[in-house]
């Protein structure tokens, strides 16, 4: 419990500097006291000047200077205490005031705390209540728990903290095992396809709030920046991450069915696939891997297509498989590349695909690398510039083969 500020105690009038009682009468004394003294000057004067009239004036001119400059000096004395008096009061009320500013500050703190305490429990609450209701055995109810944990993040943009425990949350429930209708019995059927709704709504919502729009310097009032999004071993199904922006993504051994697409999608930082398993077609194209991206021993079983996309970073595809068609047409590898174990069952294509060649040594680039590439396809030996980045830049070309004579 937060204590109230308790005002200081008043000052007591004998430290004021204002007359009291006792220093009226002081004062009084003091002045009959010079008004005695006068006259005894006076009376003296004249007993020692006795002889005569002009000595007796002279006695009683001298007498009135000191009395007139003895009442001078006191009024002066009383001048001097009454404007000490004033300041001191002056002061005491500047005391006064500086210290109901602060009890009036503490007040207002007070209550802002109570507030933003009043605010963190009604967050905790709905958090927790939403929470549970994405554990319910019904449908409709983890729908709900879905909805108000969006809107919770939503309505608390101050609280970027928040929004990624909620997308934390969303990403666990998509972690969780989920088995596709298939071939079950009715009522798991039925149970199977009332999940897959919950999910397709997941993975809508989450995508929602990834995408900040076509202007990116005045971006969506939807989207959360600087999420990190965590999916490895999840069943994704029609994954749409189309135009989303991530700090970083995991999708470790996760299951994509049906269709995918992250066209035009950005990350910062790493994103990794490795061992993923892709059931369907794949879009890549125009995504900017900002950091590392990685597809190790990830499997795609349709047809995938990183055409333009750009790896800022390394590009691990060792030991992928590609059962489908296989297309990196106009692809701009920025750091080293590697298809080492990579296996294509039909066509790789790099047409007009490009890699950065660094000097050995410099931002970890090593010339030894231009030789992890898919079988049937080089680098060309003629070199170029690109955006005046540091390096060469070298196409992706393919084999050709001397011609029987």
């Amino acid at each position: 419990m937060i204590e109230r500020a308790e005002p200081d105690p008043p000052v007591s009038p004998d430290r004021t500097g204002l007359p009291t009682p006792l220093t009226k009468r002081f004062l009084a004394t003091v002045a009959v006291a010079i008004v005695l003294l006068t006259a005894a000057a006076i009376g003296a004067l004249l007993w020692l000047g006795r002889g005569g009239n002009s000595t007796a004036l002279e006695a009683v001119k001298i007498g009135l200077t000191v009395g007139l400059g003895g009442g001078g000096a006191f009024a002066l004395f009383l001048a001097w205490r009454r404007q000490q008096s004033t300041d001191i009061a002056l002061q005491q009320k500047r005391d006064d005031q500086a210290h109901q500013d602060r009890v009036h500050a503490h007040e207002r703190q007070v209550a802002v705390d109570a507030r933003e305490d009043a605010k963190a429990r009604r967050i905790t609450e709905l958090y927790t209540k939403a929470s549970d209701q994405l554990g319910s055995d019904k449908a409709a109810v983890r729908l709900a728990g879905l909805y108000a944990l969006e809107r919770l993040a939503q309505d608390n943009a101050d609280d970027p903290h928040l929004r990624q425990t909620v997308v934390n949350v969303w990403c666990a429930y998509l972690r969780m095992p989920y088995t596709p209708p298939g071939k079950l019995d009715e009522v798991e059927r039925r149970e199977a396809l009332q999940e897959r709704e919950v999910r397709l709504a997941a993975q809508r919502v989450l995508a929602t709030h990834l995408r900040p729009g076509s202007d990116l310097d005045a971006p969506l009032p939807t989207y959360w920046p600087a999420i990190v999004i965590d999916l490895a071993g999840a069943t994704l199904i029609n994954f749409d991450f189309a135009d989303c922006h991530v700090a970083t993504a995991t999708f470790i051994t996760a299951t994509f069915t049906g269709s995918t697409t992250f066209r035009n999608a950005r990350t910062t930082g790493t994103v990794s696939f490795d061992g993923a398993e892709f059931g369907g077609d794949v879009w890549f194209r125009g995504m900017r891997f900002g950091g590392d991206a990685m597809f190790i021993r990830a499997v795609f079983d349709g047809a995938v297509s990183f055409g333009r996309a750009v790896f800022d970073g390394y590009a691990g595809f060792g030991g992928a498989w590609f059962n489908g068609e296989a297309g990196f047409g106009g692809v701009r590898f920025g750091g080293d590349a590697w298809f080492r174990e990579a296996r294509f069952i039909t066509n790789a294509a790099f047409g007009r695909a490009m890699v950065r060649i660094v000097p050995k040594g410099a931002l970890g680039g090593a010339k030894s690398r231009l030789d992890h590439w898919p079988s049937g396809w080089i680098v060309e030996d003629v070199a170029r510039s690109v955006d005046d980045q540091e390096g060469e830049w070298m196409r992706i070309v393919p084999v050709v083969l001397p011609m029987d004579p």
